[in-house]
């Protein structure tokens, strides 16, 4: 904790664990050397202006760096990725996470204003949005996200309890020039953006889905949207850490005959894309068990080295799969070369073969 005329400055390492507050330490949780940087801008000694560093020393590997809250104006300037910013809870391993694309350019408000966010005309109508976080997740093994569906300026009903001319509304614009800016020109619609915007989408979508069947399993759910969705010039090769399989198409999912997602064999699939450079997809399948064990999947280098565990779990009969980014435990980019999956639960075992080309 350092206080001097260029500002105030309090470095910590450990975690956070709930109820039991700040922990110093390794993260028990999930194996991470967490640090906290916490910057005040005192009145008594401002952060003085220009360049902050922040050193690391030590051995070498991948550092995850992010702004977790704030009270003033905060940007990364240099050095940037702009993969990786999903947040909690779209990292959450077993839920759905929708991406936002562009679906609207222009619209009419209230005041029959003709109105765009993209006044230079950069933005393509198909395109991701600017605000749609991207994968993959920090620890990998499962992409994010999943699939994505419209979400920007999207127009949709209002509650009639709460105006949307009123300046605590979040239709509201704060805008003199077009006060109604956000209120579609039949006065019963409001207009929003955001994943939030797209989410309801597939929440719709799988609705329908439930609705023309209600025995449906959550594997059977998803390979159905999946396997459905729309793949364009802004989509690119699928599945990839942007789109996730790709755009949303709820007639073409519906249209889908839904297969047995009960395996009756043991079963390690070929990864693919293989060779590889971003990530590569492992199918995996578990019969139905009375006593399943831990299921084990490990990555080995040529001579017989593990270099990344990807799973170390009890898992439910079915079909699972799960990704590996090229990189080691250590989070470090793993060299380009042969490497070995090994899937392993009991007395049972499988490996795959899968090349590396390394990270472009």
């Amino acid at each position: 904790d350092e206080s001097s005329d260029q500002g105030s400055i309090y470095i910590w390492n450990g975690f956070y664990e709930g109820e039991g507050g700040y922990r110093a330490g390794v993260n028990p949780f999930n194996g991470d050397r967490e640090f906290y940087i916490q910057i005040s801008d005192e009145f008594s000694s401002p952060p003085a202006d220009g360049e902050w560093q922040v050193i690391f020393s030590g051995v070498g590997g991948l550092v995850d760096m992010w702004i977790a809250n704030n009270t003033m104006d905060v940007v990364f300037n240099d050095g940037k990725e702009e993969q990786g910013t999903l947040a909690v809870p779209g990292t959450c391993k077993n839920a759905i996470t929708v991406a936002s694309f562009v679906s609207k350019l222009t619209w009419r408000d209230f005041d029959n204003n003709n109105l765009t966010f993209d006044s230079k005309g950069i933005i393509k109508e198909g395109q991701l949005s600017p605000f749609s976080s991207r994968g993959p997740v920090r620890n990998g093994g499962y992409l994010k996200p999943e699939i994505a569906a419209p979400g920007q300026i999207l127009v949709s009903v209002y509650s009639s309890s709460a105006s949307a001319f009123e300046p605590y509304s979040i239709f509201y614009s704060g805008d003199t020039r077009y006060p109604n800016a956000l209120i579609n020109q039949d006065g019963d619609h409001g207009l929003s953006s955001g994943t939030s915007m797209a989410a309801p989408h597939v929440t719709g979508a799988i609705a329908l889905l439930f609705e023309q069947n209600p025995a449906l399993t959550v594997q059977q759910i998803k390979e159905m949207l999946f396997a459905s969705t729309t793949k364009d010039a802004f989509v690119g090769s699928v599945p990839n850490t942007d789109w996730g399989w790709g755009k949303l198409d709820v007639l073409r999912a519906l249209s889908i005959a839904p297969v047995d997602d009960t395996p009756r064999e043991f079963l390690l699939l070929p990864a693919r894309p293989n060779p590889f450079s971003n990530q590569t997809e492992i199918i995996y399948e578990i019969p139905s068990l009375t006593d399943a064990g831990v299921v084990e999947l490990a990555i080995y280098n040529s001579i017989g080295q593990k270099v990344r565990t990807l799973l170390n779990e009890r898992k439910s009969a079915g079909s699972h799969n799960i990704f590996w980014d090229g990189r080691t435990d250590q989070g470090e980019a793993a060299g380009s070369g042969v490497y070995f999956l090994r899937l392993q639960m009991d007395s049972w075992k499988s490996v795959e073969k899968v090349v590396y080309l390394g990270s472009f």
